[in-house]
């Protein structure tokens, strides 16, 4: 434990008076590992002392609230075109979260105490942009560094799980697949159960489908689906995917729900010279949802006021979940043969 004259190297009337409140004089250590990090998305410490009563009064960057705040009305978690979470706001709280524990994590240190409840954020006066600030660190001397970071990869996950219940039993008409790719994120992160699952958590975890903004969809559909999809590995577990469970002939939906992207595409297919599509055949239907993201600039100035991105989410809401997962198997693939 640290000596108070360490503790009181500074001045408290040298710091804003932004308060941070302890209750336990006992987790000074865990104000020490939050004023070690400086981190975007962790709460500076300046200053702390104890107070006199039992607890510990920290002198912190301004916050404006917590983020459990942003919570209170469960549209905040869903998009609101394609009624699927997540929406933009709630991705980037997850990611935010995601960046702050991987730096903590490299930094040797863990959290201790991961829940929106305990989570600070900023929201700038002038532009109106929510940062995450995680905070209220809590120490746990029984236990291992690495179960210490394992188990805040699991509260993470845990919180994920209670959006889940949340939008599931209180979103206005919400659809079977809202959370699909909300769950799977929620999965992997549970999963993380030693090092090397643990090393790789970041990585892995920003890739996800919950993360993909306009550009990766693109760049996963124009370039490395096409990449893979003849592969068997591939088309093996695509198969094996809910969004195999396509009604045939595919085009059938299409024609009712979106008939214009459709026909878009099938002019191009005449204009270039390329065989028509197979209503009857997935792997064209894939060329489909490929060739939507490929031309999806074109398609936009040519249809403004039809989005591809949230056609084909309200038609197949979890297609890119699977086609990830399928593609990603067969990464693994390739890789065992290389070796």
């Amino acid at each position: 434990m640290p000596s108070s004259e360490v503790v009181s190297a500074a001045k408290p009337t040298n710091y804003p008076p932004i308060l941070l409140e302890i209750k336990d004089d006992d987790q000074m250590e865990s104000l020490l590992r939050m004023k070690k990090l400086q981190h975007e998305n962790i709460l500076a410490v300046h200053f702390f002392q104890k107070d006199g009563a039992g607890g510990l009064r920290a002198f912190v960057e301004p916050y404006t609230g917590y983020v459990v705040e942003l919570f209170a009305n469960v549209k905040f978690f869903v998009n609101e075109e394609t009624g699927l979470v997540p929406s933009q706001r709630f991705q980037e709280i997850v990611s935010a979260s995601l960046d702050g524990l991987d730096f903590i994590f490299k930094s040797d240190l863990y959290h201790g105490n991961f829940s929106w409840n305990t989570t600070a954020y900023h929201r700038d006066k002038v532009d109106g942009k929510v940062t995450l600030k995680l905070c209220n660190f809590e120490d746990r001397k029984d236990s291992s560094l690495l179960k210490c970071q394992i188990g805040d990869c699991h509260a993470l996950a845990h919180d994920l799980e209670k959006v889940s219940r949340r939008v599931k039993d209180e979103y206005p008409g919400v659809k079977p697949e809202a959370c699909c790719v909300l769950d799977d994120l929620a999965c992997r992160l549970r999963a993380v159960n030693d090092m090397k699952s643990l090393s790789t958590m970041k990585q892995k975890n920003q890739d996800h489908v919950f993360f993909w903004d306009d550009t990766k969809k693109r760049t996963f559909c124009a370039y490395e689906m096409p990449a893979v999809w003849s592969t068997d590995a591939f088309w093996n577990n695509f198969r094996a995917s809910p969004s195999a469970a396509l009604d045939m002939p595919w085009n059938t939906e299409w024609e009712a729900n979106s008939p214009l992207l459709l026909e878009e595409m099938e002019k191009y297919r005449v204009k270039n010279n390329i065989a028509p599509y197979n209503f009857d055949n997935r792997k064209d239907f894939l060329r489909l949802i490929s060739g939507l993201y490929t031309h999806q600039i074109e398609l936009k100035l040519q249809l403004p006021h039809i989005s591809v991105d949230v056609v084909v989410h309200l038609r197949h809401p979890r297609l890119l979940l699977d086609l990830k997962a399928a593609a990603e198997v067969d990464a693994v693939d390739v890789d065992n043969q290389n070796q």
